[in-house]
């Protein structure tokens, strides 16, 4: 594969930087987005959808973020890939800023940073063949001859099990097969990371475990890291090296794989790991499941303190008045709670 094959000319240099720099650095991350009007009495509420998010993924690691929809899980996944601007914070890729980075520069990191979508039917144009829209991405960063080109998208097409599909429309593809074709553009072009925006989420229950099989294999043998954004901890728990917990725009919980879903320190995430059936033979080791009250707060209408307490059984006077920092445990994970040793 082309482009394959250039990005294996430049894994000794990626090897030694890995060594002492993430592949991804991202710092205080804020996203907030201006009230459109006033309210009846005159006031501008803004919304924060992200509230400074801090987190690093290795070359080669899945790092996955979880969370109830609408706590800002797809945002993140945006301003990593510079889709939308930042209010606050810095994304450093393989040591640069890219805050810092011009038009041209950002023309060669798109190739670097991949985004497969949630709606492989929307991501997909009906009026162009499968293998034309794989092979767009080497058309537009101008990667071999028209001939290699086409050799190098039907073995992309290969690799995901679409072999044979070169020639065919969108309408003719099944849902999971569509999800294939959006991996495989993606991927095409020899990226490093992909962002995973809810992968599966909108296919029917038997194929998600195959098509994330698949991209476990390709992981595997192309040395990608993915950002795996889902709402489903059974797959995460398949395909996840690290998981951050989050709740209202901001990381409760960032852990291993088995402290995530084996020894959950925060009420949010205990609430989380006790509603998945896998997780139910476990659960004598962090005690009764959680069960958290109520509706997720307004991110137009935070609450003060802790942003988890009006719904969590355990919070204290401390919670209501006092946000609590993501601080790191004896452990190595990172949890935002005032008191995670001792909650019963």
């Amino acid at each position: 594969m082309i482009a394959a094959a250039e990005r294996e000319y430049d894994a000794p240099a990626r090897e030694a930087s890995a060594a002492t720099v993430p592949l991804l650095a991202v710092e205080d991350l804020v996203k907030v987005y201006p009230a459109a009007r006033a309210t009846l009495f005159g006031r501008r509420r803004s919304l924060t959808a992200v509230a400074g998010v801090s987190f690093e993924l290795a070359a080669g690691e899945t790092l996955a973020v979880v969370g109830e929809s609408g706590c800002g899980k797809s945002t993140v996944g945006n301003l990593v890939l510079n889709l939308i601007t930042p209010t606050a914070g810095r994304v450093r890729f393989d040591g640069e800023d890219l805050s810092a980075v011009d038009d041209a520069r950002w023309r060669d990191r798109r190739r670097d940073m991949q985004l497969v979508f949630q709606d492989s039917r929307s991501a997909l144009d009906p009026r162009l063949t499968v293998g034309a829209q794989v092979r767009e991405g080497l058309d537009i960063h101008g990667i071999g001859m028209p001939a290699e080109r086409r050799a190098e998208a039907e073995a992309m097409l290969e690799a995901v099990g679409l072999g044979g599909f070169a020639d065919r429309y969108p309408h003719a593809l099944s849902g999971g097969q569509q999800q294939r074709a959006v991996i495989a553009r993606a991927l095409v072009v020899g990226p490093r990371l992909v962002v995973c925006d809810e992968p599966v989420a909108a296919l029917d229950v038997s194929i998600p475990a195959q098509v994330v099989n698949q991209q476990t294999d390709l992981q595997a043998r192309l040395g990608l890291s993915y950002l795996f954004i889902s709402h489903d901890l059974s797959l995460v728990r398949h395909v996840a090296d690290r998981v951050a917990v989050m709740y209202l725009g901001a990381f409760v919980e960032v852990g291993t794989r088995r402290q995530i879903f084996d020894d959950p320190r925060h009420p949010y995430t205990r609430a989380l790991i006790g509603a998945v059936p896998v997780a139910r033979a476990r659960r004598s080791r962090h005690g009764r499941p959680v069960r958290l009250t109520g509706e997720v707060p307004s991110p137009l209408t935070p609450p003060a303190g802790c942003s988890v307490h009006p719904r969590c059984p355990f919070a204290t006077e401390r919670c209501r008045v006092e946000r609590p920092a993501a601080l790191r445990q004896p452990d190595g994970r990172i949890v935002a709670c005032h008191h995670p040793e001792t909650v019963p």
